[in-house]
């Protein structure tokens, strides 16, 4: 017996020292490896959510005034107390119009104007009130032309203060008005034009330049460049840098450079030189829609946005996309519930230095804030 325990001792610790020969690197390599990948991996922001309510609806855009958060729905115009939205309270919303207006588009024109883009009964509709919303008026919204008054939508408004313009865009077209929206002047496509829409413009004052877009006949993303001095054109092919079919729905220009990035089906494009060349900033392979987008009014380099896969009736995961090096690399953070629908149609934010607050806006899942603390 104690000759066979000499034996099976032995052999056994042969066995160790092989095993630590050969595991031992692995083991090591494997440490290795795990301490670099924590390396690479950036600081990232502390991210905190809270769901403010209007479950159902599809939040069409979201507009923060110095009171009040508005919501502009496909059921109705919602008002809630800022101070409340951006807090751990309940938030308490009012409805400010019938459920029967169908809101595309919604605009602050001064402290207490409100201009939206109503469509009642098959009628595309300008609403306007003076005071934040309890009064309002309505007019045909006169986008077209001719005797028979066939008149198409305004998809989306854009508000500029210094120059009191008001622009709009509708399936091909994009024209400009006043602060009443009495009448309205083409600047650049066609009256009754051939699309699926025009959904994004924005307009920058010191350049004169507008740039809008949206999506043509054939489901190819459109995107143009006009210079209101000349009412000269430029047609933007951005195929190379979005999936195809596409659509742009956002655009955004950053006043201190040349920059001007847009979103849409499939990602987000960024041009660094004011539209003369582009790169993709976020491609989602599956056509992911990226309705809208904030940037950081402090770092023009981090960009956030929460997508929508193109689900009309199932739920889908709520997540936060963002980047801080210009698209290098981007990241995500989901939000730890299941069975909502967590796709994204409209973003609006407060900053500051540290703490972006975003308000997010839902198709059929209702507003969540998301602050970030940088």
């Amino acid at each position: 017996m104690k000759d066979n325990s000499r034996f099976f001792l032995c052999h056994t610790e042969q066995a160790i020292k092989l095993l630590l020969v050969f595991f031992l690197p692995v083991l090591v390599w494997s440490c290795k490896d795990e301490t670099l990948s924590e390396t690479l991996v950036p600081n990232r922001p502390n991210i905190e959510w809270q769901y403010k309510g209007l479950k159902g609806l599809i939040i069409q855009d979201v507009l923060i005034s110095e009171q009040f958060v508005f919501a502009s729905t496909n059921r109705g115009l919602y008002q809630a107390s800022r101070v409340s939205f951006f807090s751990k309270d309940e938030t308490k919303w009012s409805l400010l119009t019938s459920k029967d207006w169908e809101f595309l588009d919604i605009i602050l024109t001064s402290d207490s104007s409100l201009i939206g883009s109503v469509v009642h009964r098959g009628v595309n509709l300008l609403a306007l009130s003076h005071d934040m919303g309890r009064n309002w008026t309505t007019s045909t919204s006169q986008f077209g032309f001719g005797e028979s008054r066939n008149f198409e939508n305004i998809n989306r408004l854009f508000w500029d203060p210094v120059s009191e313009s008001l622009f709009g865009v509708g399936t091909d077209v994009l024209a400009i008005s006043n602060a009443e929206a009495s009448s309205w002047e083409l600047l650049s496509g066609l009256w009754q034009g051939f699309g699926r829409g025009m959904f994004a413009v924005t307009y920058d004052r010191e350049s004169n330049i507008a740039f809008y877009g949206g999506q043509g006949a054939f489901e190819n993303p459109i995107l143009r460049k006009v210079d209101l001095s000349t009412l000269a054109t430029e047609f933007i092919d951005v195929t190379d840098y979005l999936p195809q079919p596409s659509t742009i729905e956002s655009i955004i220009i950053i006043k201190e450079g040349q920059t001007v990035i847009a979103s849409g089906e499939g990602g987000i494009i960024r041009s660094d030189d004011y539209g003369e060349t582009w790169n993709s900033l976020l491609k989602n392979s599956e056509a992911r829609f990226y309705f809208d987008f904030i940037v950081d009014k402090n770092d023009s380099d981090s960009v956030f946005t929460v997508g929508w896969n193109k689900s009309f009736d199932e739920p889908q995961p709520l997540i936060l996309e963002y980047t801080t090096d210009k698209g290098a690399s981007w990241h995500s953070e989901a939000y730890d519930e299941d069975n909502i629908f967590g796709g994204g149609k409209s973003i609006a934010a407060i900053q500051s230095e540290q703490t972006i607050n975003l308000a997010v806006g839902l198709y059929k899942g209702g507003i969540f804030t998301i602050t970030i603390d940088k």
